[in-house]
């Protein structure tokens, strides 16, 4: 059974070493990032994951642990250690809820076995692995591997699971037509880039 006692360690790291600097940059990071691309745009989604992703590898990487993404060529987990190990990476904006460790697409069982900080807002960054819940509070629906709402509460239960950040709520999906949206972006730049003047000036607001 894996132990994940370096997965800890790193985590113990951060928690006890991150300088009150890197906290200040990380909480105004994704304060901007979730009021900037409010996930009520479903593309948004991706776009906030991805980006949490890089924040949080910078901030393993302020207190000198050794790490790279590897979320666009792994299933198994985010962000890479030392000896093959992973963290992945989860977040909820709305408070404690059920939150999808595994996407489950196909036929097969897949199980959870990848250490996860989970980002949370009003509490920051939580610690969890398969053996620090109840083998009830991870429940198999037909697409996915969830973490109950029951299983995030007995992590957060223990104090040296959290690493305490000020992490917003989202802003309500009423304000939706208001956020930015990635696609956006990037459509613009790429006319931008191409010099692609009529159609530019056609899409502009």
């Amino acid at each position: 059974m894996t132990s994940y006692r370096y997965e800890r360690e790193v985590f113990d790291v951060l928690r006890r070493t991150c300088s009150k600097d890197c906290k200040n940059e990380y909480e105004r990071a994704v304060k901007t990032l979730i009021y900037r691309y409010n996930t009520s745009v479903y593309e948004n989604r991706f776009v906030v994951g991805g980006a949490l992703e890089v924040f949080t590898l910078g901030l393993i990487r302020t207190v000198g642990i050794q790490c790279k993404l590897v979320s666009d060529r792994s299933t198994g987990g985010d962000i890479l250690l030392e000896n093959d190990l992973m963290f992945s990476l989860k977040s909820s904006f709305v408070g404690l809820n059920d939150i999808r460790l595994i996407n489950q697409m196909g036929k097969g069982k897949r199980n959870w076995t990848t250490a996860t900080l989970f980002i949370l807002s009003d509490i920051g960054i939580v610690f969890g692995t398969p053996e620090l819940v109840a083998k009830s509070e991870v429940q198999a629906t037909g697409d996915a591997i969830l973490l109950k709402k029951s299983g995030l509460k007995r992590l957060i239960s223990d104090k040296n699971n959290i690493f305490s950040l000020s992490i917003p709520s989202k802003l309500p999906a009423k304000l939706a037509s208001s956020s930015l949206k990635a696609s956006n972006a990037v459509a613009r730049q790429i006319l931008y880039d191409t010099n692609s003047r009529t159609l530019l000036t056609a899409v502009e607001p």
